[in-house]
């Protein structure tokens, strides 16, 4: 997707909320990025958790940096998006929030700075980089890593049947190349990423609650809504 399609997105951006799936599996599109947040705390390692450096790649209206400051005071929080009206819509939603953010407006084929970064995570973003910029973009994120920081990328899952529908019937989602993890962990690995590991999520709808718990004995399993990739740059 192209700056211009996703600035048409971006005044009051819902993270695709208006689908009556979506709406009818959680109570607001928050459910989704905690879930996301969730995920990440869970299998970041515990060294990590106190104090780091965290670039969102694709940062969109900055929802995600935004419910984890209330979460990780502690940390650093940076985004960067292609879309100059998703960034503008992310000012507004930071306006409120005491936590320092730093955004900038990427373009591709321009460099992150290098070697800066703990923690990088693009969530649900590279379904809508074209594909021959999967690899480039990958290598981007490898180069903006500080060695042994780690790479998690949020992803739909290609192979959950919900997941499908719910994408093929939003508009943001028009020209949307969904990655599959064997196809994502491949590029990561190409890319220079090591200790790759996967890690399915969603099996239940958000607004379940008490069936949460049960989810991260099931990530190994290929059939959650989502999945999350870790990958580490060598030392």
């Amino acid at each position: 997707m192209s700056n211009a399609e996703f600035d048409k997105f971006s005044s009051n951006y819902n993270a695709g909320f208006d689908n009556s799936l979506k709406s009818l599996a959680a109570s607001n599109q928050e459910d989704y990025w905690n879930i996301k947040i969730d995920v990440l705390l869970r299998y970041l390692p515990q060294d990590k958790t106190k104090s780091l450096d965290l670039l969102d790649y694709g940062c969109g209206s900055a929802d995600f940096l935004r419910l984890l400051a209330a979460r990780c005071p502690g940390w650093n929080l940076n985004g960067c998006d292609i879309s100059e009206g998703m960034l503008q819509e992310a000012e507004k939603r930071l306006a409120e929030c005491s936590h320092s953010f730093n955004l900038w407006h990427d373009t591709p084929g321009t460099p992150l700075p290098e070697n800066n970064y703990d923690l990088i995570t693009a969530v649900c973003v590279f379904h809508h980089i074209p594909p021959d910029q999967w690899l480039s973009s990958s290598e981007k994120i490898y180069k903006a890593l500080k060695p042994g920081g780690m790479f998690v990328m949020f992803e739909h899952n290609p192979w959950n049947p919900l997941t499908n529908h719910i994408v093929k019937n939003a508009e943001i989602d028009e020209n949307a190349v969904l990655l599959s993890s064997i196809q994502s962990a491949g590029l990561l690995k190409i890319a220079g990423f090591v200790d790759l590991k996967v890690r399915h999520f969603l099996f239940f709808p958000p607004k379940y609650k008490c069936l949460s718990a049960f989810e991260k004995y099931l990530s190994s399993v290929p059939i959650g809504g989502q999945y999350s990739l870790w990958g580490a740059k060598t030392v």
